[in-house]
């Protein structure tokens, strides 16, 4: 069969890294829902808020996007501040990454998203911390 996004041949690899016809967007959002379903499991009523915070407004740094997170956790690492949680789910056999080990692809996406929204979210006055899963067909 064929990609509904390139129109080019699908395959299990391609299903995993194209971001048209492909399912990047909703494995995210899967493994999001779950990360926060967690959270609000291990944490009082109303500490969880599963609406992606915005950290960053458009236009409040100038030639800056706006800047969301996936959800924020009040009182996860210290009493009333708040920590705010961004997800990755990274493909460790995509040939971007054929040269590093797991640990390596992950810890790589999880550096990367601290140095995107770690800052930020300091600037905000929250915690941050990335979630980052890799997936295996």
């Amino acid at each position: 069969s064929r990609c509904e996004g390139y129109g080019g041949r699908w395959s299990l690899q391609h299903a995993l890294n194209c971001p048209v016809g492909g399912l990047p967007t909703l494995r995210h959002d899967e493994v999001n829902r779950t990360w926060a379903s967690l959270a609000a499991e291990a944490y009082p009523a109303g500490a969880v808020h599963a609406k992606e915070p915005i950290i960053r407004e458009e236009g409040e740094v100038q030639g800056c996007p706006v800047l969301r997170e996936d959800f924020q956790v009040r009182g996860a690492y210290a009493p009333q501040r708040l920590a705010i949680f961004d997800t990755r789910v990274i493909n460790p056999h995509a040939a971007s990454r054929e040269k590093v080990t797991w640990t390596q692809a992950l810890k790589a996406a999880a550096e990367e998203k601290k140095r995107k929204h770690g800052q930020a979210s300091a600037d905000r006055g929250c915690d941050f911390t990335p979630l980052v899963s890799a997936v295996d067909g």
